[in-house]
């Protein structure tokens, strides 16, 4: 028997083997996978071990269950994460 665990998932349409994007050709692709983030971590990097031993150990945040999002002509990022009730506002001017 195979349970879903093991079933093919589709994926998603890619114009060429290094680019996510959606819709798959021959149509012109109108959404590009650039970055992944789920956590303030992924721009700045980890806590430093000095604030560890004086605050402790620092519980991270990650993004549950992002379904929007929208970037302004600035460079600003907002997700809205329906699991925080919250929109999340990142800036990302300076990021490659």
């Amino acid at each position: 028997f195979c349970f879903v665990g093991c079933a093919q998932l589709p994926r998603v349409g890619t114009s060429d083997s290094s680019e996510l994007v959606w819709p798959p050709p021959p149509e012109v692709p109108r959404i590009k996978w650039l970055h992944q983030w789920s956590s303030k971590y992924d721009f700045s990097g980890g806590p430093s071990q000095l604030m560890n031993v004086l605050l402790g150990p620092e519980k991270v945040e990650k993004m549950l269950r992002p379904n929007g999002v929208v970037a302004d002509s600035t460079g600003n990022v907002y997700v809205a994460d329906s699991a925080f009730g919250k929109i999340l506002f990142l800036i990302l001017k300076n990021r490659p």
